[in-house]
Parts: C-alpha cells; structure tokens; sequence
C-alpha cells in the first residue's frame, strides 16, 4: 500500500459490524485487503483476498516500486481511537512522524537486524505500528500470533523460546504472565512497557534481568512521545509514574490552565509537540480545534492537549 502511495486503514476483525462500516465510511475506503473471506455490505469498496493475490504474484518478476514523492506531511495510516461521543476518531499518521518514531526507537534501543519483535495488542491499535515500522527498517522481524493464544504462559513462552524473541512491546497487565515466568528465553533483551499506568508488582521480578522502558504517548503525537529506563525497584516505588524523558523531535509541556509552565514536582496537563504531532482528528474540525492548539512557546507551531 505504502508504495502506491495509497493510506492504509486497519482494521481488527473482532470489532463489531457496525463499527468497521463507521470506520469505512468515515474514512472514505476504497478497498479492503484481508487473508480470508471478509464481507462488507458498503457500496464502491473492491475486495481482494490476500492469499489470493500472493499466489497470483507468486514467480512473477519483481518490479522495482517507483520513488515516493518526496513528501513529509504526506498521510500514510490512519487509526481509530475510542471516541467521547461512542464513536471512534480517526487520527492520519504522516511521513515526518513515523520517520521520526522510527529513528527515535533505533536510538533509544540500538536495534539489530537479528531483533524480533512480539506485538501483543490489535494490529488496529497505534502501539502496532510503532513496533511493526521500527523493527522492520532495521531489517529484523515481526513475530505474529493471535494475541489471545499469548494469555496462555505456557504457549507465551513457547513462542519467546522458539521464535527467539528479542523485544517485547504490552501493557503492563500483559507483562504480569511474564512477571511469573520461571525462566525468560536468553533472547529477550527488551520489555516495553505502555499504555497503562507501570506498577512496581507488574515487574518486579523482572528488573535487573532485562531491560524494561515505561514509555507514553499518544495516537495524535505518532504513538509515542517519552521514555524512561527502569533500573531498580527502588525507582517504581520512589515515583508515582516515570514517563522519562521526550523521545528525538518531540517535545514535552507540563501547564496549567493558562498555558504558563509549572514547577518541576507540582501537577501540571501534559502537552506535546514536534515531529510527531499530527494534523488532527479526519473529519472532526471542532475536536480538532479544541485539542490542538496554539503553542505559546513557538511561534506558528501547535500544541497537543493530551488532558492527562
């Protein structure tokens, strides 16, 4: 898709109907890629089974894709979050941001072409792509299963060992089952953790035998913003939630109402802008307008209101 220039949509096959035809809708598709026979009752979507087509393109000769235009604001994927009003938001990723995301990930981890990676969350979620892009321009690998086989500990750990796992990206109620592994596969070099709030019995048999990283972030900033390395016990028990520090190209606000910067150690909204800010939310000009705002702090540029 990417090289066509095309914006691709995913889409998780659990969602309910009436949620996949909103997200088709709204986000004006034209065409549905899927590896099994998947039925969709909306008018002008062409279907192609994926199966099918690689067994069409199968001995063909490859063609050379054609140069991208050489574009940093162009949209690549779009992704739907959960909605206040019940219906779920669209967020356009671009170049710039994922071009960013993806620098960031191999300078914060030093990524190898050996690295695999295990997502364990939807292939519609933002975190996917920021694990699916990174580790597949260093040339190393995505391992892929059903994510509900991987609630199982002793299937979860047959996959790390076999598939030779090397960086794990959850949330931290997932990385509890790894928390109660009696041995981690020699492979595993990274756990990331995200997306909900690291406590300190979430990992606490894992520090000093791996390297784990709380991050944050959020779909509209391209996924994620800040990392902090969690080297001790000590370090989860002494603070509430360490996000760390912002990633390469972003940058991170701690304000109050007034937009004015807060003193270190008093409780602020996080706002966040950069590289990895995008446009805003498809299709929805007053929620865009209300969540991304002018930033006082550079002249022309926007500012991410996060409301955490």
């Amino acid at each position: 898709m990417l090289t066509i220039c095309a914006i691709y949509v995913p889409i998780d096959t659990d969602y309910p109907m009436d949620r996949v035809r909103y997200i088709a809708e709204d986000s004006k598709m034209t065409m549905i890629v899927a590896d099994q026979n998947y039925t969709l009752s909306a008018e002008n979507i062409a279907y192609i089974c994926f199966r099918d087509m690689m067994l069409t393109a199968k001995g063909r000769e490859q063609k050379k894709p054609s140069p991208l235009p050489d574009d940093k604001y162009r949209e690549v994927c779009i992704i739907y979050t959960s909605g206040s009003t019940g219906q779920p938001r669209g967020v356009a990723l671009q170049n710039l941001g994922l071009c960013n995301l993806v620098e960031s990930f191999h300078e914060c981890y030093k990524t190898l072409d050996s690295d695999r990676v295990l997502p364990m969350t939807s292939i519609a979620f933002s975190s996917f792509v920021g694990e699916m892009f990174p580790i597949l321009c260093c040339g190393g690998a995505v391992v892929l299963y059903d994510r509900k086989l991987l609630l199982d500990n002793k299937f979860l750990q047959q996959v790390l060992e076999e598939k030779k796992v090397s960086i794990i990206s959850t949330v931290p109620s997932v990385m509890r089952y790894l928390n109660e592994m009696q041995k981690l596969p020699s492979s595993l070099r990274y756990l990331i953790s995200g997306g909900e709030k690291l406590l300190m019995e979430d990992v606490n048999k894992l520090v000093g035998k791996l390297i784990i990283i709380n991050s944050y972030g959020t779909t509209e900033t391209t996924i994620c913003n800040t990392f902090c390395e969690i080297t001790s016990i000590e370090q989860l028990q002494a603070k509430k939630n360490a996000i760390g520090k912002p990633i390469l190209g972003n940058q991170i606000y701690i304000l109050d109402a007034a937009l004015s910067p807060k003193p270190i150690g008093v409780y602020g909204q996080i706002y966040i802008s950069g590289n990895g800010l995008t446009k805003g939310y498809v299709n929805r000009e007053e929620e865009t307008a209300r969540a991304y705002i002018q930033n006082p702090f550079a002249e022309g540029g926007k500012l991410y209101a996060t409301g955490d």
